[in-house]
């Protein structure tokens, strides 16, 4: 299948084995099992189906003998778990002298030819790629690309394919990764015809458990060179900076690679430097922004819940998460209990979270929970086998009413007459501030004769003018009855004793 030092040149379009982003070049391009951002599109195109978000990456390449290399990637969701991917990549080398012969026979062959301008070769490559889940643990993509080449007045096209594969092995931390790339028909240029770099890839990814190291072998079989070994490493700091080192070894150059990656936010950043031998040095740098970051949130306005009342005392929840067309199982815990906090209550269910969830302050087993702080996370399994874990969320169950305290203002010093229109004022005692007060007037007969209702954070005080929700007069000299209940968004209430005056209109 692959060939050896003899076939080298032999094939046409040799500028789509470069690659593509500064973190592949860093790796020694032990990249197919990864390939997990924009960058992936040149190794393999299943890789895209991993991403949560969507990424534009452009990188710059100083090679060798003053080649330039440019690179653009990127990649949109399309919902459903699909992805789309485009790609444009160019290779310019420095302008050549065209010679053409002078008819002359001079000893000295440079003196039989004579300068006729000159020009620039270059490559061009423009690709679309399709990836997205086709197994809970395996995904599958496409590219399709246009090739074409330019030496001076000479011009060749051609059409090729890449197919990958990427499966996460049900050993941890470990994902496989296949790709055949640049199947195709020959290019021709003039007359004769010649072969695409047919290259197939084979890889693994293994995150190193209980470290942020990821460790990448992959062996590669190009039909116009020998086989391929190499393997990279990466490092995670915090998420931010990532060091990394590769080697690639083919019979012919075994460069090492160096490089690193920062990331802030959307934003993020490669270099690698690739030595070549006699032929020098090669540098990329990359510049990468995602559509959005990757994961999943939860919040709640209002972060507090009663866990005694059956209906309208839950605390409700909103969900955000990525990509919520490749969510396969999601599941929302509540934590409590210390010192080692357990798992109390669980909801959960198969494909896209909801928007919300409501939680009712009882666990399992419908057992309300004693007053307290509780904490609460969301887990969402993607379709690539991806688990994305939310932030913490303190929840807090509170069962306890707010307690209200009623003082009539304008009561007689006989402390038993009550001076009509009635003034009251309201306050609380260490409760949560209610959400509505009602003071109710009782009549002689015992029935409530007047409500009267506020929902401010606390009224300055709540006046009776002496009349019935009808309209209707009280009677002066008789004795009414009051009471004040205070309600809080949770639902709980309290309600103070009655108290007891005899109403008199004021003179």
């Amino acid at each position: 299948m692959a060939a050896g030092v003899e076939s080298v040149g032999t094939t046409s379009a040799t500028f789509t084995k470069l690659g593509s982003g500064a973190r592949a070049a860093a790796l020694g391009e032990a990249y197919v099992a990864v390939a997990d951002d924009a960058e992936g599109l040149a190794y393999n195109p299943a890789g895209m189906a991993q991403m949560l978000t969507g990424e534009f990456e452009a990188t710059h390449a100083e090679w060798f003998q003053n080649l330039l290399y440019e690179n653009m990637n990127a990649v949109f969701s399309l919902g459903d778990g699909g992805m789309f991917g485009l790609t444009f990549n160019t290779l310019i080398a420095p302008s050549v002298v065209k010679t053409v012969a002078n008819g002359q026979n001079n000893t000295d062959p440079t003196l039989n030819y004579t300068e006729d301008g000159s020009f620039s070769p270059y490559d061009l490559q423009a690709a679309v790629s399709y990836a997205r889940p086709l197994y809970p643990h395996l995904s599958g993509g496409v590219t399709l690309k246009m090739l074409a080449q330019s030496l001076d007045s000479l011009n060749a096209f051609g059409i090729a394919m890449d197919l990958g594969l990427i499966y996460e092995t049900p050993y941890p931390g470990l994902k496989a990764g296949f790709a055949a790339q640049n199947l195709g028909t020959p290019i021709k240029f003039y007359k004769e015809g010649f072969d695409l770099p047919l290259l197939f890839r084979f890889g693994g990814d293994y995150a190193v458990p209980q470290t942020r190291l990821h460790v990448m072998p992959e062996v590669d079989l190009p039909m116009d060179e020998s086989p391929v070994l190499a393997i990279g490493a990466e490092y995670d700091v915090d998420g931010v900076f990532y060091p990394r080192v590769g080697y690639r070894y083919n019979n012919i150059f075994n460069p090492w690679s160096l490089g690193f990656g920062v990331r802030w936010d959307l934003w993020g950043t490669d270099f690698s430097v690739v030595p070549y031998g006699e032929l020098g040095m090669t540098y990329k740098g990359s510049l990468s922004y995602r559509f959005g970051n990757p994961g999943a949130s939860i919040q709640a306005p209002f972060p507090y819940l009663s866990s005694t009342r059956a209906a309208g005392g839950g605390a409700e929840v909103d969900i955000a998460c990525a990509a919520p067309d490749k969510v396969t199982a999601w599941a929302f815990y509540v934590y409590g209990g210390s010192p080692r906090p357990s798992i109390l209550r669980t909801l959960h269910g198969r494909g896209a979270p909801p928007s919300q969830v409501q939680w009712d302050g009882r666990d399992d087993k419908g057992r309300a929970l004693p007053e307290g702080a509780y904490n609460a996370v969301l887990s969402l399994r993607y379709a690539t086998g991806q688990v994305v874990v939310s932030p913490w969320l303190r929840l807090e169950v509170d069962n306890t009413p707010p307690q209200g305290l009623l003082m009539p203002a304008t009561r007689l010093p006989n402390g038993t007459d009550l001076v009509v229109p009635a003034r009251f004022q309201v306050s609380l005692r260490d409760a949560r501030v209610p959400e509505v007060w009602r003071l109710e007037v009782l009549g002689p007969d015992g029935k409530v004769f007047r409500t009267l209702e506020s929902r401010e954070a606390q009224p300055q005080e709540l006046v009776w003018d002496g009349k019935g929700d009808k309209g209707e007069a009280y009677y002066s000299g008789q004795v009414y009855r009051f009471r004040l209940t205070v309600i809080d968004k949770l639902g709980n209430r309290s309600q103070t004793p009655d108290q007891a005056y005899r109403c008199i209109f004021a003179q």
